[in-house]
């Protein structure tokens, strides 16, 4: 598992994307917010917005865990940097709300980092992953946006 993720370390610390490794964002909003509309739309979400938001991404998260197996994932070592994988057991979580996600999509060869922001990444080696989560978000009344 480690060897098929070795590119886990570089896409969690937010480095540049490894050579083969494409990104998404999957999100409520329907463009990358510049910072005027970050403040008007994450700034004091009333309560029934966000359960909405949370209701789609749970969607998204319970449709993918449908489709494929999922493993979470610890780091471990003296610097942090190995990942030790556990079998994801709790499919009942994203519509619980516990956060943050941050699992491994073994046979979709992709990693799914839940972000704070009603928007969430999904980093793959398989171009077909790029299409199932296009799928996936357009069910769920989601919209995927390019991760540069």
């Amino acid at each position: 598992m480690r060897r098929q993720f070795a590119w886990l370390l570089a896409v969690h610390d937010a480095q540049p994307l490894p050579p083969g490794v494409s990104g998404l964002a999957v999100s409520v909003f329907d463009h990358w917010l510049s910072e005027d509309e970050a403040r008007e739309h994450l700034a004091h979400v009333p309560p029934a917005e966000q359960a909405r938001r949370d209701g789609l991404h749970a969607r998204f998260a319970q449709l993918v865990l449908a489709q494929t197996e999922a493993l979470t994932y610890v780091w471990r070592g003296r610097r942090k940097d190995r990942a030790v994988f556990r079998r994801f057991t709790d499919v009942e979580a994203p519509r619980t709300g516990q956060r943050p996600f941050r699992l491994v999509l073994p046979a979709w060869q992709a990693v799914f980092l839940e972000g704070w922001d009603d928007t969430h990444s999904v980093f793959s080696t398989s171009p077909e992953t790029v299409q199932r989560v296009k799928d996936c978000a357009a069910a769920c009344g989601l919209f995927v946006l390019d991760v540069a």
